[in-house]
């Protein structure tokens, strides 16, 4: 399992402030993921587990 390290930022545009997490480049694209795709989020206390759908979608093609 490959971990990153990444900072919560401040959301910008609006009066109060929000947490905004970005996620880019290349490790995304290693890993699956593609501009387009559809992702789902798991959200636990302290974790969020992103899915990518198109992979669930191609795999469930494939069975029919």
């Amino acid at each position: 399992m490959n971990e990153r390290t990444l900072k919560v930022y401040n959301s910008l545009g609006d009066d109060s402030s929000q947490p905004l997490i970005r996620l880019q480049g290349k490790w995304l694209q290693n890993a699956g993921f593609e501009p387009g795709d559809l992702i789902k989020l798991q959200i636990r206390n302290n974790e969020i587990l992103i899915k990518n759908m198109h992979i669930d979608i191609d795999a469930s093609d494939r069975s029919e």
